[in-house]
């Protein structure tokens, strides 16, 4: 009886299913949140432009290329800025920085919005509102 218990103990033991391996967590290959961070560009206080700087924090790859698109708010396309449609920058651990320079329209006011859209996956894009300021006259 007990050989007949060990030979059954035994095969349980061989057919039963084997553990995996334990594996190591993978790392969260997107951006955290603050990836993006853009300026506060003085849009329309001294030239009919709104430069809007964004500076990335490469965290796994050596480089990125950035879409920029306007985006409508109070402003308009076309009536409040020239808008940007896939305007891109190549970004990389060197020069962290892409600028985007938005055109603006005589009588320019309102808010507009731009929204970055990076090519690589898991990096979430990043939407910013920017004031356009009427021109300071002297």
């Amino acid at each position: 009886m007990r050989r007949i218990i060990a030979v059954l103990v035994a095969l349980v033991t061989m057919l039963a299913p084997v553990p995996a391996p334990a594996q190591a967590a993978v790392p969260n290959k997107g951006c955290p949140p603050t990836c993006m961070r853009f300026n506060e560009p003085a849009c329309g206080e001294i030239q009919p432009t709104c430069a809007v700087t964004v500076e990335v924090t490469l965290v796994e790859v050596d480089k990125v290329t950035l879409t920029a698109y306007t985006v409508d708010g109070t402003a308009h396309a076309g009536k409040d800025y020239v808008p940007l449609r896939k305007g891109q920058v190549t970004v990389d651990r060197s020069v962290p920085v892409a600028t985007f320079t938005v055109q603006l329209l005589p009588g320019a006011q309102g808010q507009f919005g731009i929204q970055i859209v990076p090519d690589q996956p898991g990096m979430d894009p990043a939407r910013a509102s920017f004031t356009i300021k009427p021109e300071k006259t002297g």
